[in-house]
C-alpha cells in the first residue's frame, strides 16, 4: 500500500450570517429594521512612517448611515451596512475553526500556526469580517494579539468574486433567461401569481435572500408578507424555485461556468504545486461567497446541486 502524506491544506470559506447584501424590493411595502449592527469595521491604515506596528494610533470604529432607505432622502440615523455581518458570525466562525481544528490538525507534518498560514479574503466586509473571526479562533490566544497580513483584489477584478477580465463569461452569465421575471411566469405560473398575491411583486429567484435574512433573524430585521412566513408552504416552494433557476444557472452553459473560475482553480493549483514542495505556506484560507463555491464545484463535476 502507498503511503499517503498531507503536505499542506487549502481551505476555502463561506461568509457567515448577514443581512441583505442589496437594497432589493422582494415585498410591496418592504418593512425593514435594519439597525444595531454590532459586528462593526475597525478602521486603521500603516503607512511608511510607522515602521513599528505599536506606534501606530488607536484605530476608528466605522459606523453606516441607514444602507435601506425608505425614501428618497439621506439617511440622518445609524443603520446597517449593506450584507453587514450579524452577531450570530462569531459563533459560526468559533464552530468552524473548532472542527477544521480538531479534523485537520493531527493529520499535518508539524503544528500549525499563523505565520504559516496565508489569509485571501474577497473585499467585502462581510467576508473579511468572517475571515477575521475564523483565524482568530483557529489560533485561540495567539490570534488575539497578532497582526496578520490578508490579501485581496478589487472586487471588480476579483475571479473570487466572479469577477475577471475574459469579458466572455460575464457575458454568457448575465444573459441567463432565469433572471427576467417573465421566465419565472412562464415556467411556473401558478407560483408566480400566488407569490404576487402574497409579495405584491413579481417573483425573482434573488429574493431568495429576503426570505433567508428574514428567516435567520426571526423577522426583527425585515418583516415577511402574510402567507409567506416560515411555517407557510409558499415560503418554501419559493427557495424550491429559486434553487431550481439557479441549478440551470449552472448547468446550463458549463462553459461558462468554467470560464468563470478558471482563474481561481489555477490560482488553487499554483498553491497546491509550492505546498507539495515546501515552499508554500501549511493552510492557505480563501474567504468568499457561495456563488462562487457554488461555481467551483460545478465547474470540477462534482456539485450535488444542494
Amino acid at each position: 500500500d502507498m503511503k499517503v502524506e498531507l503536505l499542506g491544506l487549502q481551505l476555502i470559506i463561506r461568509h457567515g450570517a448577514r443581512d441583505l447584501a442589496s437594497d432589493k424590493k422582494c415585498f410591496n411595502p418592504m418593512i425593514e429594521n435594519f439597525t444595531h449592527c454590532h459586528v462593526k469595521d475597525i478602521v486603521a491604515f500603516k503607512s511608511f512612517l510607522d515602521d513599528d506596528l505599536s506606534d501606530i494610533p488607536k484605530p476608528m470604529v466605522r459606523h453606516v448611515y441607514d444602507a435601506y432607505p425608505s425614501s428618497g432622502e439621506p439617511a440622518r440615523t445609524l443603520g446597517c451596512d449593506l450584507g453587514q455581518l450579524l452577531d450570530r458570525v462569531v459563533y459560526q466562525a468559533k464552530r468552524v475553526a473548532n472542527e477544521f481544528r480538531k479534523t485537520y490538525s493531527p493529520l499535518l507534518p508539524k503544528k500549525l500556526n499563523s505565520k504559516d498560514t496565508r489569509l485571501y479574503s474577497s473585499d467585502k466586509q462581510r467576508a473579511l469580517g468572517s475571515l477575521y473571526f475564523f483565524h482568530r479562533f483557529l489560533f485561540d490566544e495567539e490570534g488575539k494579539d497578532m497582526v496578520s497580513d490578508v490579501f485581496t483584489r478589487p472586487v471588480s477584478s476579483d475571479p473570487w468574486a466572479l469577477h475577471q477580465r475574459c469579458p466572455r463569461a460575464p457575458d454568457i452569465r448575465h444573459d441567463f433567461k432565469y433572471a427576467h421575471a417573465g421566465y419565472v411566469k412562464s415556467k411556473y405560473p401558478d407560483f408566480a401569481r400566488r407569490w404576487y398575491e402574497a409579495a405584491g411583486t413579481d417573483f425573482l429567484p434573488s429574493f431568495k435572500d429576503c426570505l433567508l435574512v428574514a428567516k435567520c433573524t426571526k423577522q426583527m430585521r425585515l418583516k415577511l408578507p402574510k402567507g409567506l412566513e416560515p411555517h407557510n408552504d409558499l415560503f418554501h416552494e419559493a427557495l424550491r424555485v429559486s434553487l431550481t433557476l439557479f441549478q440551470e444557472m449552472y448547468s446550463q452553459v458549463p462553459e461558462a461556468v468554467r470560464l468563470l473560475v478558471a482563474p481561481v482553480l489555477l490560482e488553487l493549483e499554483h498553491f497546491m504545486l509550492r505546498q507539495s514542495k515546501g515552499e508554500g505556506p501549511l493552510l492557505a484560507v480563501y474567504a468568499t461567497h457561495d456563488s462562487t463555491m457554488i461555481a467551483l464545484l460545478a465547474a470540477m463535476g462534482v456539485w450535488d446541486r444542494s
